[in-house]
């Protein structure tokens, strides 16, 4: 057997149980509807993963909290022991001409989904084995992902990175659609993509609405101020098309910052948290009462029911009674000292070197 001494400075750890045993902090928990029963195959799982350290609860972001942040949550979602075999798992039946799409929001530029957010993202797919020019990043405009600190990238190498503006993927017009009486047409990236990842963000429209993994396709169509008319329609009927609903294969909310008033510049307040599913319903549910719990905090009265996450439980895209959602909470943290760690590992198994990875931008992470 071969030995792997391995130095831990300041690296993340989960926080111990209530009972005193070491390992991950499973709350349970969605207000006095709480359900303490053990989950079913019929249950939608949501982990809510939280670092106080993943910010400074201002401006500033720590990428490797963020990244194990990330790792743990994808592995106690799917149940799967390692990074790449949790991210496997997420792509069913993957071959490597699939194209994966991460749909992220850059509509206001102080309150993105934030690139540190999508780097561990694309950390675990490329650990599953999916190319990184496989892999696309994309939203309405190359300038909205260039003001919220992404690269442009169309080219043969490294991960892809532009808007539906892009020459060669504008939106799809040989494939228009209607959404509540209103023609519309869908970006070219959604219709071309096998698999999608909706990587939205934690914050509160200002119709008086939670905006998050639903409402983020407004993004992935043209003209979306047509539906503004009938969100609660619209939202729900948008996410039931099958280019969406059939190719979605993860929601992760950045909830790194949020903004819960009806104006998100800038964000005005720090959950330090990552929101992680595979039902979209679910997220936004466990999204919207965080954002109302804010609300409600700061003075702005008790939220109704959010209607259009409703019309969508209606639809089938998914559940928000707390009866039916196993919510794991995870709680990390830091070691303060150096421990040494001795680990067992099988003779001939090869280590990958700590932080040498590729990020999406083609530089080698140091």
């Amino acid at each position: 057997m071969s030995i792997l001494t391995r130095a831990i400075t300041r690296r993340d750890f989960l926080k111990r149980t209530a009972t005193g045993v070491g390992g991950v902090v499973l709350a349970k928990y969605l207000g006095s509807g709480t359900s303490f029963a053990q989950p079913t195959a019929d249950m939608s799982k949501v982990v809510v993963v939280k670092h106080d350290e993943a910010t400074d609860g201002v401006k500033l972001i720590n990428a490797d909290n963020v990244q194990d942040m990330v790792d743990e949550s994808i592995k106690q979602l799917t149940d799967q022991p390692s990074i790449a075999d949790a991210w496997a798992s997420l792509l069913p039946d993957f071959r490597k001409e699939h194209v994966v799409a991460i749909k992220v929001n850059c509509l206001e530029p102080s309150l993105p989904t934030h690139p540190q957010v999508v780097d561990a993202v694309i950390t675990g797919l490329t650990a599953a084995g999916v190319p990184e020019n496989n892999i696309i990043i994309y939203d309405r405009t190359n300038n909205e992902l260039i003001a919220a600190g992404y690269e442009h990238n169309a080219g043969d190498t490294g991960v892809r990175c532009f808007g539906t503006d892009e020459e060669g993927w504008k939106t799809d017009r040989n494939n228009p659609t209607t959404i509540i009486g209103r023609r519309t047409w869908l970006s070219t990236i959604l219709t071309r993509c096998d698999h999608l990842i909706n990587a939205p963000v934690l914050k509160w429209h200002e119709f008086g609405i939670p905006t998050l993994s639903l409402k983020n396709h407004f993004g992935s169509i043209t003209s979306p101020e047509l539906l503004h008319g009938d969100f609660h329609s619209a939202i729900p009927t948008l996410n039931s098309l099958g280019v969406i609903r059939d190719k979605t294969r993860l929601i992760v909310t950045d909830a790194l910052f949020g903004c819960w008033s009806k104006n998100s510049r800038p964000p005005n307040f720090a959950p330090n948290s990552l929101i992680v599913s595979r039902d979209p319903v679910a997220a936004d549910t466990i999204g919207g009462e965080i954002l109302k719990e804010a609300r409600v905090n700061n003075g702005q009265g008790n939220p109704k029911n959010i209607i259009y996450i409703e019309k969508a439980v209606e639809m089938g895209l998914g559940t928000c009674d707390p009866e039916k959602i196993d919510l794991l909470e995870i709680k990390m943290e830091e070691f303060e000292e150096e421990i040494e760690e001795i680990v067992e590992e099988n003779v001939g198994k090869a280590v990958k070197p700590a932080n040498s990875y590729i990020t999406q931008w083609g530089r080698v992470k140091q």
